[in-house]
């Protein structure tokens, strides 16, 4: 059986501001591969207004809660831009691998996340957002 590969669904807002993210800061400021990540993300969602986003889909500031599948630990965290970072607040940056993984998926949606000890997969649990 053949599995369907799920578009992340990105608010215009968001993209755009990802995207002069991408292309106005020195790729040396991060991680080359994690901005590459996040373009090629970017480049393979679906971009809507705020009035087609669905509410309980992760964008920027969100706060979402995740399962690890393989050994059903939780965490909870609020995606923001790269300078709010703080991951001892609960506060990872869009471009971590984690915050990029999950950016356009919707509660109850599966997403892959690379790490260094391979892949994990996760569920979004819960997501709250605050909408424009």
């Amino acid at each position: 059986m053949k599995k369907t590969m799920i578009k992340p669904v990105l608010l215009r807002d968001d993209y755009e501001l990802l995207i002069s993210l991408i292309n106005n800061r020195t790729r040396a400021s991060y991680d080359r591969k994690n901005v590459n990540r996040l373009q090629t993300e970017l480049e393979n969602s679906q971009v809507v207004k705020s009035n087609s986003f669905p509410i309980n889909t992760v964008r920027l500031n969100s706060s979402v809660s995740i399962v690890d599948l393989a050994d059903k630990s939780e965490f909870k965290f609020q995606i923001v831009l790269p300078d709010r970072a703080n991951f001892a607040s609960g506060k990872i940056s869009i471009v971590s691998p984690l915050g990029t993984a999950m950016i356009g998926y919707s509660v109850g949606q599966q997403f892959t996340c690379p790490g260094q000890a391979g892949n994990k997969i996760f569920l979004i649990r819960k997501v709250q957002n605050a909408m424009p």
